[in-house]
């Protein structure tokens, strides 16, 4: 459902589109209470803050990140598609790929940006706070420019881009801080869209 976005100085025009691809794994989603709380009588339960609980999780991808390349599946071309919609009219379009990991979303982007319909127009910049991840996207895309930080400290500057897309990660980010620091980057009238892969219940394995 599309919606406006609030931040603590509006710009003018900014919206952002929920996008769920549908297949796939996904990881906890926004608002699983495993996300926010441990688990009852577990003892870090009454030394943890819940953002605390939820920062140490979100930076415990990079153990994995090689795996993570392998395994995680894409994201589906006609929903980046559709999610870039709103700023499809540019002569360019910059897109931020917020919390990239390997840059699972970014090659998918980058393929976008291959098409007839999108050639010569499209330009991705990656944004990772993961080191170990950070290392794989660059390793697998070595002509993108992939850059260390957070979605509450973006090393973008002020109306630098015109969508940020953030794939599997979204729920990660401190709201708070991350909402003003997306508007900020983006130019009026830009678009901000969360994608995920979903389980697919249609597979007798996945139901199973």
């Amino acid at each position: 459902v599309p919606g406006r976005l609030a931040p603590r100085q509006p710009r003018a025009g900014t919206t952002m589109w929920p996008v769920n691809t549908s297949q796939g794994t996904n990881s906890e989603p926004a608002g699983h209470p495993q996300a926010a709380h441990p688990q009852a009588g577990h003892p870090q339960a009454a030394h943890e803050s819940a953002q605390n609980i939820r920062d140490r999780r979100a930076a415990s991808f990079g153990t994995q990140a090689a795996a993570y390349a392998e395994y995680r599946p894409d994201y589906a071309l006609a929903a980046v598609s559709w999610a870039l919609d709103p700023v499809r009219d540019r002569d360019q379009v910059r897109v931020l790929d917020l919390g990239a990991g390997t840059g699972k979303l970014t090659g998918t982007i980058a393929r976008l940006a291959a098409t007839p319909q999108w050639a010569g127009r499209i330009t991705v910049v990656a944004v990772e706070p993961d080191q170990a991840m950070l290392t794989e996207l660059r390793r697998i895309m070595p002509g993108t420019t992939a850059l260390a930080g957070t979605a509450e400290q973006i090393p973008l500057p002020d109306g630098s881009v015109d969508a940020v897309l953030c794939g599997q990660a979204a729920h990660w980010f401190n709201m708070d801080l991350a909402v003003p620091e997306v508007a900020r980057v983006l130019t009026d009238g830009g678009v901000w869209a969360g994608l995920w892969n979903l389980d697919d219940d249609s597979e007798p394995w996945v139901a199973d």
